[in-house]
């Protein structure tokens, strides 16, 4: 409160001022928002990395390791991690492979899981085995963001292919079937190219 002449005055904002407020809040608004939602779609891409680096570990233990692995799914958890398969208490059990961290979902679901083309119940536990004995399966992943998730709607494939170190991540649109794994190798025989060096 204010004292003019004897009388008391409130003190308050003029039309003005609250109109200049009202602008700066809304330009802030134009800045913040788009930026908030970016690193909502970055943080989903960061996610799909996060499989790809596991699905690329699981390829390297097994090509290194003797143990039986295997790529497991957690509903409850919404969690991938690398399995190893151990003894406990004289039984054998699916254990989580030590120094793999698992890759905790947020903004993306599993929408898809293929093991040698064969599909997985995306909707609940599941696990594709790696085999010691046999050559590894062709594991096909397709993730995208979830459809409550802000930010732009995405989705990407991941492929581990037999034989190789490094899993392969592309980009897919959002509700685009899985694509044939790309395979960068030429098998020469079967495309009639025997004699050609290599």
């Amino acid at each position: 409160m204010m004292r003019v002449r004897g009388q008391f005055v409130l003190g308050a904002f003029t039309i003005a001022e609250v109109i200049v407020v009202v602008i700066i809040i809304g330009l802030l608004g134009l800045i913040v928002v788009p930026r908030l939602l970016g690193m909502a779609g970055r943080q989903s891409e960061v996610e799909a990395q996060g499989v790809r680096s596991l699905l690329t570990a699981a390829a390297q233990r097994d090509a290194a390791g003797s143990r039986s692995l295997a790529l497991g799914y957690d509903q409850s958890r919404r969690e991938l991690r690398l399995l190893e398969l151990q003894e406990k208490a004289g039984t054998p059990a699916w254990l989580p492979a030590p120094l793999v961290r698992p890759v905790r979902l947020g903004l993306v679901e599993v929408r898809e899981a293929l093991a040698q083309g064969q599909p997985q119940v995306p909707t609940a536990n599941w696990r594709i085995e790696l085999p010691q004995a046999r050559a590894r399966p062709t594991i096909t992943l397709v993730l995208r963001t979830l459809q409550d998730a802000p930010g732009k709607a995405q989705a990407w494939q991941i492929d581990l292919l037999p034989g190789t170190l490094a899993a392969q991540l592309r980009p897919l649109a959002y509700d685009q079937p899985p694509q044939p794994a790309q395979t960068s190798a030429i098998d020469l025989d079967a495309t009639g190219r025997r004699a050609d060096p290599w």
